[in-house]
């Protein structure tokens, strides 16, 4: 959070850029991943990054909850290095290669 804030050594922006997508952890040890969503969906300047949202298990009223906050999609993660690979090479040719993202200012 103190990335996406842009404080305690991530000031720089040009050495410390926003990301143009999130994964997000549903269940972190400390905040939750719901927390954290909050978090960036309630900031102006990180509310249009995605956030796609991995968990190993989740309830209907979870799921609810991620997307009435904001996630753009929840998915189960992968179980194995090549399923990882795999996921992340197609989350990212569609959020980063095929969407248009946000102007920024």
């Amino acid at each position: 959070m103190d990335y996406l804030n842009g404080v305690n050594g991530y000031v720089d922006r040009t050495e410390h850029p926003l990301p143009h997508l999130i994964f997000l952890d549903a269940h972190l040890p400390g905040v939750s991943g719901s927390q954290v969503l909050q978090f960036i969906k309630s900031n102006i300047a990180l509310a249009p990054i995605p956030v796609i949202v991995l968990t190993g298990a989740i309830s209907p009223n979870e799921t609810l909850a991620l997307y009435r906050s904001g996630a753009n999609a929840i998915c189960l993660k992968p179980l194995t290095a090549g399923q990882l690979e795999a996921f992340t090479s197609l989350v990212c040719r569609f959020w980063i290669d095929t969407v248009l993202p946000p102007p920024t200012r």
